[in-house]
């Protein structure tokens, strides 16, 4: 369910769901478990 709010938020946009995209990411990345694992 995350993913597809996310796919819906990245799809219809182009720059600007890019780095808000980027933002998400790197919030998953600050995760444990998610990260660089």
């Amino acid at each position: 369910m995350m993913a597809e709010g996310f796919l819906g938020y990245v799809l219809p946009y182009g720059q600007m769901s890019y780095w808000g995209a980027q933002v998400i990411i790197s919030l998953f990345g600050a995760i444990p478990y998610i990260g660089s694992h």
